[in-house]
């Protein structure tokens, strides 16, 4: 399925070349090592969100009609590496820009996007990544609603529809976080402020009909405070085109299984009768990687059928996110994908 159906209804990676037969070996050691409850975490317990019993997917595909995609770098060349590495076309690609530094649309995306009939998903972040982010002023919703903005959102919005092809755009994203300028409970910020600034800069779109709007939620809400609740920053249906979630499982003592880092935003989000998203997930390095992302992407989204697309966010940042981490990490993303794998023995023969 390709990403124009929906119109209808930083850091290149590594190349690792061909897998050997040591990937599949370390996948099976890690599945039976599962199987009996005793995946290795680094103190010989299982940890609480570790995935603890074999899929009853396993050797199941991710669901067919659903959209998948990644964030993979700032190059637009690093989607074509990413795409010959795992042996799959994506059905879209997320790239940033912010009010601060990278402040243009990203026109030069439009050869390996657009061209290729491919969804751009882009993060429009109020801030300047060049400085502390949390002491930026300038950007602040009450700047945006004095009008300091309008004219680089007018050009912004052009230079979308001169570009032409679908983009879902997500301003203010984790919103119920605390680790951006524009979160719910930092500085004076209010649930009011965010939906009138969001609809202010929705404005200027809508002679724009390339672009669609993504409302997109933190997996969990921090603060869990009631006035921090994500339900309280939705702009409304008129402003949103698709709802989504950001989650991350970071493994160790912290780790989660899909559901539980998941489960509670999507019943959630299923209230806005809205078409959902999965707008960023990656699980950090670890030795059950492997079989996480295997019931991630083979069982739990069986059982989400309200996610209708997601997108991976394959670089090496706070955690090793990337699904390229180790021939194993990357064999079973591959066979998640459907990617029919050669093992180097093979090959040869």
């Amino acid at each position: 399925m390709t990403s124009s159906a929906i119109w209808n209804s930083n850091h290149p990676l590594l190349r690792l070349g061909r897998l050997s037969m040591w990937g599949g070996l370390l996948i099976l050691v890690v599945l039976l090592a599962t199987l009996f409850g005793r995946p290795p975490t680094g103190g010989g317990e299982r940890a609480e969100g570790a995935p603890s019993v074999l899929p009853s997917g396993l050797g199941r595909t991710m669901p067919p009609d659903v959209l998948w995609g990644a964030y993979v770098g700032w190059e637009p060349t690093d989607m074509e590496e990413f795409e010959e590495q795992v042996g799959r076309n994506t059905d879209m690609e997320m790239v940033f820009a912010h009010f601060g530094n990278d402040p243009d649309f990203p026109l030069q995306y439009s050869p390996t996007i657009r061209d290729r009939q491919k969804t751009m998903v882009l993060f429009w972040e109020a801030l300047n990544y060049d400085r502390d982010p949390m002491h930026q002023p300038e950007y602040s919703f009450d700047a945006v609603l004095r009008g300091d903005f309008d004219a680089y959102f007018r050009r912004f919005s052009l230079d979308a529809k001169a570009y032409g092809g679908p983009v879902v755009l997500v301003p203010y994203s984790e919103m119920n976080g605390n680790w951006f300028p524009w979160g719910g409970t930092v500085g004076g910020n209010t649930p009011e402020k965010y939906i009138t600034a969001y609809r202010h800069l929705h404005s200027f779109f809508r002679d724009v009909p390339n672009v669609k709007f993504g409302w997109v939620v933190n997996a969990r809400d921090v603060p869990n405070v009631e006035r921090n609740h994500f339900e309280n920053f939705y702009p409304g249906d008129t402003y949103v085109d698709y709802v989504g979630v950001d989650g991350f499982d970071v493994g160790g003592d912290e780790a989660q299984s899909f559901d539980q880092l998941f489960g509670d935003a999507l019943t959630r989000l299923r209230t806005f009768k809205k078409p959902i998203w999965i707008f960023s997930m990656g699980t950090a390095s670890n030795p059950y990687k492997p079989l996480w992302m295997t019931e991630a992407l083979t069982v739990e989204l069986y059982r989400h059928p309200e996610v209708k697309g997601w997108l991976w966010f394959n670089t090496n940042k706070e955690h090793d996110w990337r699904v390229d981490e180790n021939s194993a990490t990357l064999e079973a993303f591959q066979s998640a994908l459907g990617v029919q794998i050669v093992s180097s023995t093979q090959s040869e023969e």
